[in-house]
């Protein structure tokens, strides 16, 4: 356990230490999130005027703009980083995102120690470039890893409120969240559901208390212009059924209607699967509700693929072969960089996968009539620490 642990810390340091001290504060993302933290220290009120943004964007010489449509609890982290001027602050995250992956891998210290020294690097390549792509952007991937790391952890426990809490705060990237709280709903996990309604109505009355009456039609404005300016020239860069919709549906209003049944659709069926799971396969389900989330993902580009690795590292636990899957997700991602990084065809991937671990973990009847579930453990191993 401990010598994986180690291991993963290592290449942690070793590949992306280097990276992070190339990256650049105005050529990433990271410049948005500096800006929305000064915002909402001098003037909250306006924190979605696009105006104002690009105001605060122009003043710290950031090369292009990009709207801030995350909830206002998520600038007030950022609000400190402000008082350092941006390079500092800039280096500072990037210290913190490298810490966090650090802690990522000794949080799940118990599952690397199911792995073998291929199955951990298996891991390392489909997760490679998203972790890559996202710190050289400055973006907050690594926290949202980070919390769905601890839902997992703290549901598998049977400590449902707190994972429930931890899952309300991965609402910063509610696209995202939306459908891994479907999967609690139709997994009857109500303390979980409840811990994270709790806690997104909490962030909700934040952020009207640092806004104001203007969120509403603020937010909803940054929105528009983010789905209807920002994505457009690159769609079909976004992993996901709506990136690889794109590639045929060229009309934008058929394109979000043909995006919105493919989530009912996708979502529909996840669902009746889910419910009809083994519960002692929490972990495959899980990790099924992540890879289908990733694949509806409405917004999503390759650094929130991060989420990978943690769905990677629950299923090679249980199947090896699924190793094989990880490598090709990983030689995939690496391939389509210089073919106009047409990231959209990496949806079948998460498709294919997110249902075939929904299907492994569904309990079927036996020819003899007894109720089993899809995958049979051996007497000798444990209901979710085994292979």
């Amino acid at each position: 356990m401990w010598l994986n642990t180690i291991a993963a810390m290592v290449c942690v340091l070793t590949v992306f230490v280097p990276l992070a001290r190339l990256a650049g504060a105005r050529a990433s993302d990271f410049m948005s999130h500096y800006a929305a933290g000064e915002i909402v220290r001098q003037e909250p009120q306006n924190l979605y005027s696009l105006s104002v943004q690009k105001q605060y964007q122009t003043a710290v010489r950031g090369r292009q703009f990009l709207p801030w449509v995350h909830p206002p609890v998520e600038a007030l982290l950022f609000a400190p980083l402000t008082l350092m001027g941006i390079d500092r602050a800039f280096r500072v995250w990037e210290a913190l995102s490298i810490g966090g992956l650090c802690w990522i891998a000794f949080s799940m210290r118990r599952l690397l120690g199911d792995l073998t020294g291929v199955q951990l690097g298996a891991v390392f390549a489909a997760g490679w470039l998203p972790l890559a792509c996202g710190l050289a952007a400055g973006q907050d991937h690594i926290v949202c890893l980070l919390l769905y790391t601890w839902v997992f952890l703290l549901a598998d426990e049977g400590r449902d409120v707190a994972a429930g809490c931890c899952l309300g705060l991965t609402f910063v990237r509610f696209q995202l969240a939306i459908p891994v709280l479907l999967f609690f709903v139709a997994m009857r996990r109500w303390r979980v559901v409840g811990g994270a309604v709790a806690t997104v109505a909490g962030m909700a009355a934040v952020s009207f208390a640092v806004v104001g009456r203007a969120l509403v039609p603020s937010y909803r404005a940054a929105i528009v212009y983010l789905a209807a300016v920002h994505d457009v020239p690159s769609l079909t860069r976004m992993p996901s059924v709506r990136g690889l919709l794109a590639f045929v549906v060229k009309e934008p209003r058929e394109l979000v209607m043909a995006t919105a049944v493919a989530w009912v659709a996708v979502l529909g069926v996840g669902a009746l699967m889910w419910m009809r799971a083994d519960k002692r396969r929490f972990d495959v389900v899980f990790a099924s509700a992540l890879l289908l989330a990733l694949a509806v993902d409405y917004h999503v580009f390759m650094y929130d693929l991060s989420v990978v690795v943690l769905a990677g590292v629950l299923m090679v636990r249980r199947w090896p072969r699924f190793t094989v899957w990880l490598w090709v997700v990983g030689v995939a991602e690496a391939a389509l960089v210089p073919v106009s990084q047409k990231f959209g065809l990496v949806a079948l991937l998460l498709l294919g996968a997110g249902f075939w671990a929904a299907r492994r973990a569904l309990i079927t009847e036996a020819p003899d009539g007894v109720c089993r579930p899809g995958l049979i453990p051996s007497p000798d191993v444990g209901p979710t620490t085994g292979r």
